[in-house]
């Protein structure tokens, strides 16, 4: 199961995914409270705060999930640098506050990521950044920004 919360100014997709009480949250690019309510009145037990990329409207609410659900923040190996750089991640130019995120686990290209009964596929999609990645599982892609809807994502 899947549920889709757009946050942030810019409306990013944030997706809380979810199966046998567990869940990891893919993008949490705002400290939005209806991701905790939505994960509270499911009694989900977060296991990973997962970034598809590392920019800030994909990981402003990281940090504070983290600390909220103790749960790891994780991404693909070959972005874990750019989270903790302001300047890759625009944190600095774009909210005025300088953002560095620390992976807490990394995954690389073709791990998988269980949910319950549910199995993600980490694929590396680089194009917006060098690291962004996509989970494929299920019938479904979240992509991050690699894909818009309707449209090829934009290329960094």
């Amino acid at each position: 199961m899947i549920k889709q919360i757009k946050v942030g100014a810019i409306h990013t997709n944030c997706y809380i995914i979810y199966d046998n009480g567990e869940a990891i949250i893919v993008d949490p690019g705002y400290p939005d409270e209806r991701i905790a309510e939505f994960i509270d009145k499911n009694k989900l037990n977060v296991k990973f705060i997962y970034l598809t990329h590392c920019h800030f409207d994909h990981m402003l609410g990281a940090l504070w999930l983290k600390e909220k659900y103790n749960a790891y923040i994780t991404c693909l190996d070959k972005e874990e640098e750019n989270l903790n750089n302001c300047d890759v991640n625009l944190s600095l130019r774009m909210t005025g506050k300088k953002v560095e995120i620390k992976a807490d686990k990394v995954f690389y290209e073709n791990d998988t990521i269980n949910v319950g009964d549910l199995s993600f596929r980490v694929i590396h999609t680089p194009g917006h950044t060098s690291g962004s990645s996509s989970l494929y599982g299920e019938g479904i892609l979240i992509s991050g920004d690699t894909l818009f809807s309707d449209c090829f994502g934009r290329c960094d």
